[in-house]
């Protein structure tokens, strides 16, 4: 019988578990031989990866203070179990730097999952990393395009739209429900035309900002000062924990749209679909339910499928409309690009090309 291919799939970086599940499961559907390298962090918060793992390796966190000793220790066990490709979840970093130089004349071909394209100006570390990795996933094919004109690496795109899902009994939701993914931070949203856009909207909507909003934090008191002064509280729930994976599926199935909060001419338009995507786009297109993007991003053709697009002045009658949510979130599940299958299939052919 013929062995099977050896894949690692590493993320060392304490973040982007949302891009695993879908890379897991295409390789264990390609039946590939999957090690893991990972936190125990990332391994805890996640224990259905458990199934698709054929192999599994901590790498601690004094180790990764190190730099080096992490990197050491990852080569070894790439060599160990006979990897022919490794994955880098996230390829980006003074670790995966150093891994890179010291598996600079290995056989094992490097691929890794950039996040954000400001990588690829001047970025010296990433110089570096790029004499080992010639392919990168993107998470866009907007930012895949962008990309192409600025280098020369051989790229693709996916979408990690694959997401645990237990079976769960929704509550029954006595009023409109809007997310937005990620607690409150002004540089990732326009925290203050938030609270504009919100003032007028006459019907009861609940705004669930979902992730951990620090209640020490300068910008968290202000903006709940902000909220206050105008008579706005109720209207928006905020938490100062990280919440369980099972809460967020269940709100985010619950939702009737997510809402990015990236606005034009503000800091969260310099972090956002300019060099990275959202993850709220990876979430609403996992999960199939519509976006509410500013107007001035209705060019990026990939996310038409999922957007109700909206300025300042028109955000009260977008969201007081049920009917363009609930038809925007059929057009989504009926989507062949949207389907896992599509994204699986173009993860595993860039992978094998």
């Amino acid at each position: 019988m013929e062995d099977k291919e050896t894949i690692a799939l590493i993320e060392i970086g304490g973040s982007h578990d949302e891009c695993l599940l879908t890379q897991l499961h295409a390789l264990y559907s390609a039946k590939k031989r999957i090690v893991f390298i990972a936190t125990q962090d990332l391994l805890d918060r996640n224990p259905w990866f458990d199934g698709y793992i054929d192999e599994t390796f901590v790498i601690e966190k004094t180790e990764i203070e190190k730099r080096f000793l992490a990197a050491k220790k990852i080569k070894r066990i790439l060599k160990k179990e006979n990897v022919s490709k490794a994955i880098l979840n996230t390829a980006h970093g003074n670790v995966v730097r150093n891994l890179c130089l010291l598996s600079l004349f290995s056989k094992i071909e490097f691929i890794g999952i950039m996040h954000s394209i400001a990588k690829l100006k001047g970025s010296l570390t990433q110089s570096i990393i790029g004499l080992k990795i010639k392919k990168y996933f993107l998470l866009s094919e907007f930012l895949r395009a962008k990309a192409k004109k600025s280098t020369r690496l051989n790229t693709s795109y996916f979408y990690p739209v694959r997401f645990y899902f237990e079976k769960m009994e929704l509550p029954i939701k006595e009023k409109k429900r809007i997310v937005v993914i990620g607690g409150v931070e002004n540089r990732r949203k326009d925290l203050s035309g938030f609270v504009k856009m919100i003032a007028n909207i006459s019907i009861a909507v609940d705004f669930v900002f979902l992730g951990k909003s620090d209640p020490e934090s300068d910008e968290v008191i202000a903006f709940k000062a902000e909220l206050q002064n105008k008579g706005l509280e109720s209207k928006v729930q905020l938490f100062d924990h990280f919440v369980s994976n099972d809460f967020f599926t269940e709100t985010v199935m619950s939702c009737d749209a997510i809402l990015p909060l990236v606005h034009p001419n503000t800091p969260s338009a310099q972090e956002y679909f300019n060099n990275q995507i959202s993850g709220a786009m990876t979430v609403a297109f996992g999960f199939k339910k519509p976006l509410l993007i500013h107007k001035a991003y209705s060019h990026i053709e990939e996310m038409k499928i999922a957007s109700l697009y909206y300025t300042e002045e028109s955000f009260c009658t977008i969201i007081e409309q049920d009917n363009k949510m609930i038809e925007r979130e059929k057009t989504m599940q009926e989507s062949s690009e949207l389907k896992v299958e599509t994204q699986e299939k173009r993860y595993l052919n860039f992978l094998e090309n």
